[in-house]
């Protein structure tokens, strides 16, 4: 770092604008002018001192006004670090300054030949450096650049890395070729290697000789010739271009520190993952597929706060299901899973929530929720995951200490399955799988040292909460209506009409009497449970739950369920979407799914499971919320004529293979 200190003709950073020290009009006080717009100020020298200790004032180069090229170069030499060097040229310079400090401080900068000779033939006695004492000429040439440079030892380095030829050997029209050459062949997805763009390049250079005369023609590019011209584009724009943006983003990204956190809750991490294991279904122990798996982490203390299992794609309701079993406490858990040992006492309303930039997270359903329970959203930079690492790094924690290993895994990468079957030795069922998690999360990974924390997040929790107030939702009823998809529907004398089925009760009559019909409310619906919904109360803030007036049919029913029944209803029932034909549909799609479930290929049979929603097992606590059991009969209905029932040679008997077909189209 050289050094600088407050003259004329200085130039200066100053609120990152460019000033110019003109004068010093007084002791301590100076006259700068601002180099672009020409507006004069005054400064006390105490001011600018302060400014220099804030970052805002920072010296730009010595106080030559207008300096040579040798001087730019001395600039540019001034960059690089004097440790860095190689030690031949950090000696020399060393050497040298010892030369022009001795002159510099016996004999002023200013000195007569004839004493710095004698000066100079002293200070080689005692040094012995060079082979012999360097000429006064020499001595001064060091001195010249010494002092502009504010003294620094690295203006008077030798700078060979600037010595030879520096106007460009080659033709301007080679060098187009070649930069074209490379932008078609090498900077491409293909990722062609350099062979392949000098190839081109010779071939484009031969067809631009035809058209020259036999004095002009283009030497022949060489493989070294490509090759500098492709070092020299960026590295990040050489990945970019041969493997895509988002792969060099990957890697090339920069570790940073995450956000700091104080206190529990304050920072919440949420993500989905599809584990690495095959479930089966519990009474015929055919595979069924991968669940997938919702999970929310305290960035804090490292703990799970709550989990969703299910095979649900992401979606809003996964995310509800999980949010609320993060925000609830775990009762009873020992009842429902005798396995699991410790308690689970991780529970809360977030401050913030991060998220990434899946559909399920942008959505006014989420938002709203968020906005009405104290929560702010925080999205990760588009395809950037690393932006949210905790709860990443968890997932596959989880997998590998849950999901590898066990019969049906089908690990992380294919290259490690081999020629396992992952789907012919599957034994474990959702049901087993939930406890699983259980056990490994709360007699697990709470209970063992993280790296990060330095303590196990069991006890980082316990010690982190001591005398403070964990936030908890007021109502859980009202915390399920809250989590649920929101609407706006119109109240009339029918009720209310949402995803084809009609709500209406005693209540919602009182609420239409007082404040007339054809009223605008806000409907909340669970897309776990269409037998029933909650609107909020215009003129308050209560939430009313309202049963469906087919509940008969619509009870424990999912929104996916419904469509089903709906789809199948329309194509097999003369397009009638009655709730006589809805329950039919139902009925009869329960019987074909529950005939053909064993003869369904995995991805067919994963829906069937989806559709019976009687054959899961309970949700992971009291918190969480799930399908109630879908009847496999449905109330009695004028049924419409049916062909024969077929029946095989074995005496098994077949619903028709068209209408089997029909019911696998529509799930």
């Amino acid at each position: 770092m050289s050094r600088a200190k407050f003259m004329k003709g200085m130039e200066a950073y100053l609120d990152s604008r460019i000033w110019i020290f003109l004068r010093q009009i007084d002791e301590g006080f100076w006259q700068l002018e601002d180099k672009v717009t020409g507006e004069l100020k005054r400064f006390e020298q105490t001011e600018l001192f302060d400014l220099y200790l804030e970052g805002r004032f920072r010296f730009i180069d010595t106080p030559e006004a207008q300096p040579s090229i040798s001087k730019k170069k001395q600039r540019e030499n001034a960059m690089s670090q004097f440790n860095c060097l190689p030690e031949r040229l950090r000696n020399r310079a060393k050497y040298r300054r010892h030369y022009v400090e001795a002159i510099l401080t016996k004999l002023g900068p200013t000195p007569s030949q004839a004493l710095a000779k004698e000066v100079i033939n002293a200070e080689w006695k005692e040094i012995k450096w060079p082979a012999k004492p360097p000429h006064y000429v020499t001595v001064w040439r060091w001195m010249k650049r010494y002092l502009p440079g504010g003294h620094d030892i690295r203006s008077i380095v030798d700078q060979y890395c600037r010595s030879g030829n520096r106007d460009a050997r080659l033709p301007a029209k080679l060098i187009e070729i070649l930069e074209a050459s490379i932008d078609k062949v090498y900077m491409t997805q293909e990722r062609k290697t350099i062979q392949d763009t000098l190839d081109y390049a010779i071939t484009e250079v031969r067809r631009e000789n035809v058209l020259r005369l036999n004095d002009n023609q283009l030497p022949m590019p060489k493989l070294r010739q490509v090759r500098r011209l492709i070092n020299a584009i960026p590295a990040y724009d050489r990945y970019a271009a041969r493997h895509g943006k988002r792969a060099a983003d990957i890697y090339f990204r920069s570790v940073r520190k995450s956000p700091g956190t104080s206190l529990p809750l304050e920072r919440v991490e949420i993500d989905h993952t599809r584990l690495d294991a095959f479930v089966v279904d519990e009474e015929t122990m055919l595979p069924l597929g991968r669940p997938w798996l919702t999970l929310c982490i305290d960035v804090h203390t490292r703990a799970i706060l709550g989990f969703d299992l299910s095979f649900d794609p992401p979606s809003h309701l996964t995310v509800a299901r999980c949010l609320r079993h993060a925000m609830l406490p775990k009762g009873n858990l020992k009842e429902k899973y005798p396995a699991v040992k410790g308690a689970w006492t991780m529970f809360g309303v977030m401050d913030t929530l991060v998220c990434d930039n899946g559909a399920e997270f942008h959505g006014e359903s989420l938002e709203t929720a968020c906005l009405t329970l104290g929560i702010s959203i925080q999205y990760c930079p588009r395809k950037q995951p690393w932006f949210k690492g905790p709860v990443e790094r968890l997932l596959g924690t989880l997998n590998r200490g849950v999901a590898h290993g066990v019969p049906g895994t089908t690990f992380s990468d294919i290259l490690e399955k081999g020629d396992y079957d992952a789907a012919k030795n599957a034994t474990m069922t959702l049901s087993t799988l939930r406890e699983i998690l259980h056990v490994w999360i709360v007699d697990h990974y709470h209970q063992r040292p993280h790296k990060t924390l330095g303590d196990t997040p069991a006890h980082a929790w316990k010690i982190e909460t001591v005398g403070l107030d964990i936030p908890i939702p007021a109502d859980p009823n009202e915390l399920k209506a809250i989590l649920g998809a929101i609407e706006t529907r119109r109240l009339t004398h029918k009720g209310i009409e949402i995803n084809s089925l009609f709500y209406n009760s005693p209540e919602v009559q009182q609420i239409s009497r007082r404040l007339g019909n054809n009223l605008d409310v806000t409907v909340r619906f669970q897309a776990d449970n269409v037998g029933e919904i909650h609107i909020l109360i215009p003129d308050s803030s209560m939430y009313l739950a309202v049963p469906a007036i087919d509940l008969e049919y619509a009870r424990g029913l999912t929104l996916w369920q419904h469509k089903v029944c709906r789809r199948f209803a329309k194509r097999n029932l003369q397009g009638r979407t009655d709730v006589e034909a809805l329950a039919e549909a139902k009925r009869r799609i329960t019987e074909l799914v529950l005939d053909d479930f064993d003869r369904k290929v995995r991805r067919s049979r994963n829906r069937s499971h989806r559709f019976l929603g009687h054959r899961t097992s309970s949700p992971p606590s009291q918190s969480s919320t799930t399908a109630a059991p879908v009847p496999t009969t449905a109330p009695q209905a004028p049924v419409s004529p049916t062909i024969p029932v077929p029946t095989t040679k074995r005496g098994r008997t077949f619903k028709p293979l068209l209408e089997s077909r029909r019911a696998d189209k529509a799930i």
